[in-house]
């Protein structure tokens, strides 16, 4: 089994390490205090999954693709794309594998709302809404929560044919905490500060809606329907169904793509990484 260092061993770094071990040889953890010379110096450890703070990902990445290790990042990739396009360049020099993980991509919901898509005819407009509260972190809301959306919507349209603008709602200690991203025929809202927890996504359709609900025991909902004037729902309504996929396994998930990734059965996600630092970037332009 091929050896891995998995460099961040906070929350979210605790979370990937219960799954590594299915896929790989965890050789090293790394906190703060850790000497990374020493996954650097080690020719046994192959790859390294970096679960650190976003302002450090470009500095830990690009020493780990000098000494010619594999890297799989927590989104986003970097902050700038100057830098993301610098890791690209420096893993295409070096001959090794970087790939991003932007978890919520790897939804089994997803994955049949990509199939399905075609049922509801012409896309009209996609809401998509991530809500909760807290964390507030050195980062504003659409780097934090917007960024997943990013990933998602470019599944469906490529981000590089949309135009995006920025709507900030709530401001604190000069970040914003709660905004909006809109796009053509569609728009993103972000908030830490919502009482709760949301997190929905709908496809509006010519012929119908699609709506994905992780947080739901029907994490997809279809309807297929004609605009019928004055009629009420039952006479609208051509179709309807839904289907239900666990979102608890998505990380798994995630790490068994990168294994993929590395031998050759899908193509890292690197491009769409880019296009999303790009987007987020350009907010401050």
């Amino acid at each position: 089994m091929k050896k891995i260092a998995l460099i961040g061993n906070g929350y979210w770094g605790r979370k990937i390490k219960n799954y590594i071990p299915e896929f790989f040889g965890l050789k090293y953890v790394a906190d703060s205090s850790f000497k990374l010379e020493k996954i650097w110096e080690d020719e046994e450890v192959s790859s390294v999954i970096i679960a650190t703070p976003i302002e450090t990902h470009y500095s830990i990445a690009k020493d780990a693709l000098l000494t010619r290790k594999n890297v799989f990042l927590e989104k986003p990739i970097t902050t700038t794309l100057k830098e993301a396009t610098a890791l690209r360049d420096l893993a295409k020099l070096k001959d090794v594998k970087i790939a991003v993980n932007y978890v919520q991509t790897f939804s089994k919901s997803i994955d049949k709302i990509q199939r399905l898509i075609k049922m509801i005819g012409e896309i009209e407009f996609i809401e998509m809404s991530t809500k909760h509260l807290g964390r507030f972190m050195d980062f504003d809301v659409y780097w934090l929560l917007a960024s997943h959306h990013l990933s998602i919507l470019d599944m469906f349209i490529d981000l590089d044919t949309l135009k995006f603008t920025f709507q900030d709602h709530i401001m604190n200690e000069g970040l914003c905490t709660s905004g909006s991203i809109l796009f053509d025929k569609g728009r993103i809202d972000t908030s830490l500060n919502f009482p709760g927890k949301e997190l929905l996504i709908n496809f509006y359709g010519k012929n119908g809606t699609i709506k994905y609900n992780p947080l739901s025991a029907k994490t997809i909902k279809v309807a297929l329907y004609k605009k019928l004037y004055k009629e009420l729902p039952p006479k609208l309504t051509t179709k309807s169904f839904n289907s239900s996929f666990d979102e608890r396994n998505n990380l798994q998930r995630s790490i068994e793509y990168f294994k993929n990734v590395l031998e050759g059965k899908e193509l890292s996600n690197l491009t769409s990484a880019i296009k999303i630092t790009k987007i987020l970037e350009s907010r401050n332009a």
